[in-house]
């Protein structure tokens, strides 16, 4: 089941801009909350001690979504 934290996350991983720009117009405290990895990366989010998640820039960084970055 998705949640709406989880649908802002995936924006952030599959890099959809219009979307994410959106948030961060409507939260600006969205790129310092935490959301987690898609479930085939968990196990390496458990090696990297980052069980609560990355923040939404790290996110966007870890699934090479540079213009999401710099946004």
């Amino acid at each position: 089941m998705r949640n709406e934290k989880s649908e802002r996350f995936c924006a952030c991983i599959y890099g959809d801009l219009p979307v994410v720009s959106r948030m961060l117009e409507d939260d600006s405290n969205f790129a310092n909350s935490f959301g987690m990895v898609r479930p085939d990366h968990r196990e390496f989010m458990k090696q990297q001690n980052a069980d609560d998640g990355w923040t939404a820039p790290h996110l966007a960084a870890h699934y090479g979504q540079a213009d999401l970055v710099q946004l």
